[in-house]
């Protein structure tokens, strides 16, 4: 074989040798393409099955919301409901405790037309917070704290008044508390023929009161929950 023929055999060596590496680039190249094509794919089908979760989440979310919002309304509803058809009776009970005014004027409100039950319940409180603090002796009974409040009342407009009844409505039902309790410690004084010195106020009294009545329950020997040591 001379020179000529060697290098035509190694040439056709050389160019096997390429076309097989590149034979082999090109498959390495065509799987790789094809892994990519299919992560992609992956990461396409995970993201759209990640979109429909929180899709769906949001879509539960969103009725929960719904119905929370609902049967808030619904419970607001009743309570206004209960509210307009017991205040009548709310205030035939407790008219030792309340404005003599009040139910004339409760009438008047209920002959009013309303756009429903909400509407008329927070007129209604409005007007009964409005009379019940008018009276000082009421404000009196009052704690402190409701007694800041019941003046902030005073101060709101009346369409701020209409929105917060509700809120402010404590005013009354703890009033009304603590003057039946405070007549029932006075009973008791008159009874055991120990009236009030006259220093303090109504509320005050009353709340020494139940500090001597819890004193006297916890003290050793007590039958109320001492320990009779």
């Amino acid at each position: 074989m001379n020179e000529e023929q060697m290098k035509q055999l190694l040439d056709m060596f050389d160019k096997r040798l390429d076309e097989k590496l590149k034979a082999r680039d090109d498959e390495a190249a065509k799987k790789a393409e094809e892994a990519r094509k299919k992560a992609e794919e992956e990461e396409k089908k995970k993201a759209l099955e990640n979109d429909k979760l929180k899709a769906a989440e949001e879509k539960v979310r969103k009725e929960k919301e719904a119905k929370a919002a609902a049967d808030k309304e619904k419970q607001i509803y009743l309570e206004a409901f209960k509210y307009n058809s017991t205040l009548k009776q709310f205030i035939e009970e407790n008219k030792d405790f309340l404005p003599e005014n009040l139910g004339a004027i409760i009438d008047a409100l209920q002959t009013k037309q309303y756009t429903g039950d909400v509407e008329k319940a927070n007129e209604l409180k409005r007007a009964v917070i409005e009379q019940y603090i008018k009276t000082q002796a009421n404000l009196d009974n009052l704690p402190d704290s409701l007694k800041a409040k019941a003046e902030a009342f005073a101060e709101f407009t009346t369409q701020e008044k209409l929105n917060r009844a509700s809120e402010f409505y404590d005013i009354v039902e703890t009033g009304i508390h603590t003057a039946k309790n405070i007549k029932k410690v006075e009973a008791m004084d008159k009874a055991n023929g120990n009236p009030g010195d006259g220093s303090k106020t109504a509320t005050q009294e009353y709340e020494d009161k139940m500090l001597q009545f819890s004193k006297e329950a916890l003290a050793p020997g007590s039958t109320n929950g001492g320990d009779g040591k």
